[in-house]
């Protein structure tokens, strides 16, 4: 058997209501690592539940070491929970995961890769993608894409939670903002070496279906923070637009030198105007999401907010710093002559 790696491994994950079985996936969690890893914590973030799922905490916290838990104060973006674990977690390596689809198997394989080399192992699953309806997978799959054409940087539509990431990685993702939104993009647009691991997911529950209105608010929060392309676009767009009212007005400034008995333009000034006020409302609708999110920015309101905190009695890692027993007397020293 081989010996555990001289790592430190971190695991997240976000758990709600809706979140069941994760008692069991935790208890295999701690084989797994024990095995793997010579250190390793477990950090469970409590968004804001108010059924069984503390008491189910405190319960595994009495069982099982290395556990770390911390209790929102109000319920948050799952996005925003793990986030709120990854800025508390402290190893080599960071592993988030969905308690509810997300199974122990694929680890192994995840630190493998990472242990040769890889600062970036994605998890595939198909699974997640297909429980969704079929129009917010397709128009998934056509954003993805659409965004890998004008940014180049490839997400794939399928990718999972299930996801390690080394500390250089964690480090860059805290540094960027906005981290929670950054978090799904961020890994794939850096130069880290990355890998993908495909893996079944497991039966402790049904991932809940997210709502289109909540995948265009994600699709757009991602383009908005990762690219100033859409804004590009519409200063092209609003340069062209003027100058073709330019050439337009020279036209007309020609029609009325050279030619007599014009009619009034009441259509193509029409035209004209409406044209404008819809170009016009484009641009104000982008530079209106812009100045959101630089309000929002100016207060540096925090994105969540710990109301308890809990860790299991047993810490190997304290126990490991606990060496002043161990260390030699100090040698008496010699009355001079």
């Amino acid at each position: 058997m081989d010996r555990p790696a001289d790592i430190l491994v971190s695991v997240v994950m976000a758990v709600s209501e809706s979140d069941t079985g994760f008692a069991d996936l935790i208890r295999d969690l701690r084989i797994m690592l024990e095995a793997k890893a010579k250190d390793y914590e477990i950090i469970l973030i409590d968004n804001a539940t108010h059924d069984g799922t503390m008491a189910t905490i405190e319960q595994l916290v009495d069982e099982v070491p290395n556990i770390q838990v911390y209790s929102l104060a109000r319920a948050c973006d799952r996005d925003i929970a793990v986030l709120a674990g990854i800025e508390n977690a402290i190893g080599d390596y960071v592993i988030t995961l969905l308690p509810i689809r997300d199974q122990v198997s694929a680890l192994p394989t995840m630190l493998d890769l990472a242990m040769a080399g890889a600062e970036v192992v994605f998890g595939r699953s198909a699974a997640d993608a297909a429980e969704q309806g079929w129009l917010y997978r397709a128009m998934t799959k056509a954003f993805f894409g659409l965004y890998y054409r004008v940014t180049g940087i490839l997400i794939p539509p399928e990718g999972s939670q299930l996801r390690l990431l080394s500390r250089r990685v964690v480090n860059y993702l805290l540094q960027s903002e906005p981290s929670h939104i950054m978090l799904q993009a961020l890994p794939a647009m850096s130069a880290f070496k990355s890998r993908t691991v495909d893996y079944a997911t497991s039966a402790r529950g049904r991932l809940q279906r997210r709502s289109l209105g909540s995948g265009v608010h994600k699709a757009l929060s991602l383009v908005l923070s990762t690219t100033a392309f859409p804004a590009r676009m519409l200063s092209v767009l609003a340069m062209t637009a003027g100058l073709l009212n330019l050439l337009y007005a020279m036209y007309v400034i020609a029609i009325a030198i050279f030619k007599t008995g014009v009619a009034e333009g009441w259509t193509t000034l029409s035209l004209q105007i409406s044209g404008m006020f819809f170009l016009v409302s484009l641009i104000l609708a982008l530079l209106s999401e812009y100045i959101v999110r630089i309000f929002e920015g100016s207060f540096r309101r925090p994105l969540y907010l710990v109301a308890r905190e809990m860790s299991s009695a047993v810490l190997s890692r304290q126990q490991r710093l606990n060496i002043l027993h161990n260390l030699p007397a100090k040698p008496k020293k010699q009355a001079r002559q």
